[in-house]
């Protein structure tokens, strides 16, 4: 079973702080206009800042970090809650078959940046359909320098576990000892990594690091063939050694 629907401004009067939303089902051939109040301005520039900044630029501020999370799973479920009394989606018994929602979000020119769409992308945003088992985010920009219809996509599997943040640092010295020191060279990536599982609830949990030493063209070919698609999140390549004609 699956529900579509799609969500885009409307036109019509609304009071400073507010936005009027059209929700409109696809195949329930429903629509329903909700005046939704907008973020806080200072919120939503904290969850801007843990999406875009904090693991690149400023990891050692966890305090913060935290913060911005809560508000940003606060924001998603509030989301969430406004497709939900849109009523546009039709009410479903449990069943024995998988339920799929697609949401698909206009982010036209009139569009908020402050309503910050993709805090839906997430699994704990969607607890309010518990009929839900995969959900497909999609975002359609209508406008920008990469032109119109460039859509964002995100799949979120509502029945499982977060994926893991892995990291696979690739190490390949001619001269190991005499080199620079292989903790020295990873560092920033080691950093990023140890401040969101220090940081996050359950992300050290989460987090891991594989290394391949010595690590040849095979080595590496070997050990991505040895995992599904996208099972590393991150590749520290610390290449300073040199290929002989054996491939290693």
């Amino acid at each position: 079973m699956t529900s579509t629907i799609k969500i885009a401004v409307a036109g019509g009067d609304v009071s400073p702080g507010q936005i009027n939303l059209r929700f409109s089902s696809v195949y329930g051939k429903k629509e329903a206009v909700v005046t939704v109040p907008l973020p806080n301005a200072f919120i939503a520039e904290e969850i801007r800042w843990y999406l875009e900044d904090f693991a690149q630029h400023h990891p050692s501020e966890r305090e913060r970090a935290k913060d911005a999370e809560t508000a940003l799973i606060d924001h998603g479920k509030n989301l969430a809650f406004y497709i939900y009394c849109s009523k546009v989606l039709e009410s479903s018994q449990p069943t024995d078959k998988r339920h799929t929602l697609l949401v698909e979000v206009e982010d036209s020119p009139e569009m908020p940046p402050s309503m910050l769409w993709e805090a839906l992308e997430r699994k704990d945003a969607l607890d309010a359909f518990a009929q839900v088992d995969f959900a497909v985010v999609t975002r359609v920009f209508t406008s920008g320098p990469l032109g119109h219809g460039l859509r964002d996509i995100a799949i979120i599997d509502c029945n499982g576990e977060p994926n893991p943040l892995t990291v696979l640092i690739v190490s390949a010295r001619a001269d190991f000892e005499k080199d620079i020191p292989h903790r020295l060279v990873a560092q920033e990536a080691l950093k990023s990594l140890d401040a969101v599982s220090h940081s996050l609830p359950k992300a050290k949990e989460l987090t891991r690091v594989e290394v391949i030493h010595p690590a040849t063209f095979n080595a590496l070919q070997s050990h991505l063939e040895g995992q599904k698609p996208g099972y590393f999140s991150l590749v520290h390549l610390d290449l300073h050694g040199v290929e002989d004609d054996s491939g290693r």
